[in-house]
């Protein structure tokens, strides 16, 4: 392991101590792991889910073994996977997304299944029910939409919920019989969401979210006219950082170029600048697109889910399956800036994955090595020792996440899994010395 004695101490201990389903279960859904007073209610844990669930655990397991195969790991995983399996039979799936159901259910498991040699009859069973769900459910509903040159509820695309993060499963698998024909499906209506609509009589990209569609009443009530997300986790840049991981894979259909092209040059005019910075809002109203004004701008961060690390990541991808080195260049000057920043400023609190400092020192690694940037690779260290500082023997997984209450103060849970738990973290720091990680391919940061 080419970690820090420390680094080793940490993610090896807490390995260990996490290797009972059951047991890390008990202890996230213990009635004194709760945030008190949340600002919004989600429920912290759902076993099939990778954000909060065995689903999120497993891939910790699966990477360790895939890094030292002889010591043991794969038993961890399987009784993760046999958890996971005893839930489906018990409760069944809610759905089929990479992040909450069943594509991150079926990634996982044949990333454990060590080049296709185990889990055949499982995933043979789940990939059948995955098919049947994602026709019936994302494609036909999502081409009648454009058919009807209609607004799209973003659930459809997106890469929590969506086709953005159920697509890399067929992209890096394909474990399918018929994973090529889906994936052109998904890549051909990706690039016909981006063209142009018809809204209050003006035209704007096809990407355009009705007020109806927003996730939550409080975008409801600020953008009234609908909006723009602009947020990797659920907004048009995951769909522009799924298409250029595909160009990138030499998986292309009719009109991806341009839907590339066209997706990149939007993002690229909505980059803002602020105090010797650049930055992203994670949401453009209807107003500011067509007249460039009445803006209601949201607070922006510097994480994966929303602001310039995502989004700046995925221009870096579209520049290099465009071959475009302006692009690239436009994005690694845009990426860079975060550091003329404060940590303060950047508002990630804690260490966790989706809105914390595992985040943004995984994309900064990745643009590290894409960019040979000497700059980054400093970056990259002074990340990787703030994270360690997060580090606490007596916390229950070593790490906890910061989870924001109605107050405006936080609440420090435990959680274990992969997008706001010790297993992103954990993952996050494993893969600094490492050229052989499959974990993070979901979250559309790598190619």
């Amino acid at each position: 392991m080419g970690n820090s004695l420390l680094e080793q101490h940490v993610i090896l201990d807490l390995a260990e101590k996490m290797q009972s389903p059951d047991w890390v279960k008990s202890k996230v859904i213990d009635a004194t792991n709760q945030n008190p007073d949340p600002l919004m209610e989600v429920s912290i844990w759902n076993d099939l889910a990778m954000a909060g669930g065995f689903t999120g655990v497993l891939p910790l397991y699966v990477e360790l073994d895939r890094l030292y195969p002889d010591d043991g790991w794969d038993l961890v995983a399987h009784h993760y996977i046999l958890a996971i399996k005893s839930s489906i039979e018990n409760d069944g799936i809610a759905n089929i997304s990479m992040f909450g159901g069943l594509a991150g259910i079926c990634y996982y498991i044949h990333e454990a299944s060590r080049g296709g040699k185990r889990y055949r009859k499982i995933l043979d069973k789940l990939n059948g029910k995955l098919v049947d769900c994602l026709k019936s459910e994302y494609l036909l509903p999502f081409e009648k939409k454009l058919d009807a040159s209609q607004p799209i509820h973003p659930r459809f695309y997106e890469t929590i919920q969506g086709l953005s993060g159920i697509g890399i499963y067929f992209l890096k698998t394909q474990s399918l019989l018929h994973s090529d024909d889906l994936l052109s499906k998904i890549l051909s209506l990706f690039s016909r969401l981006a063209v142009k609509l018809q809204i209050q009589g003006e035209t704007v990209p096809g990407w355009y979210i009705s007020s109806e569609h927003l996730f939550l009443p409080e975008e409801r009530e600020a953008y009234p006219n609908g909006s723009f997300n602009l947020g990797l986790s659920h907004g048009i840049t995951g769909v522009l950082a799924f298409l250029s991981i595909a160009s990138i894979n030499h998986a292309v259909e009719p009109g991806q170029r341009e839907a590339i092209e066209m997706i990149g040059n939007w993002l690229r005019r909505k980059r803002k600048s602020f105090d010797g910075r650049w930055y992203w809002d994670t949401t453009i109203s209807l107003e500011e697109e067509v007249h460039e004004r009445g803006s209601v701008q949201m607070k922006s961060r510097d994480a994966w889910c929303y602001g310039t690390p995502g989004v700046a990541r995925s221009l870096y991808l579209a520049g290099m399956a465009l071959e475009d080195q302006s692009l690239q260049d436009f994005a690694l000057e845009s990426f860079t800036s975060i550091f003329a920043s404060n940590r303060e400023q950047w508002d990630l609190p804690g260490p966790t994955f989706c809105h914390g400092i595992s985040g943004l020192l995984m994309i900064t690694h990745l643009m590290a090595r894409d960019s040979k940037s000497t700059f980054l690779h400093e970056q990259v260290k002074k990340l990787q020792e703030t994270l360690l500082s997060y580090y606490d023997p007596s916390y229950l997984f070593g790490f906890q996440n910061y989870e924001p209450m109605k107050n405006g103060k936080m609440a420090r849970v435990n959680r274990a899994d992969l997008l706001e738990g010790t297993s992103g973290v954990l993952l996050t720091l494993l893969s600094l010395n490492s050229e052989r990680y499959y974990w993070h391919h979901p979250f559309l940061i790598d190619y």
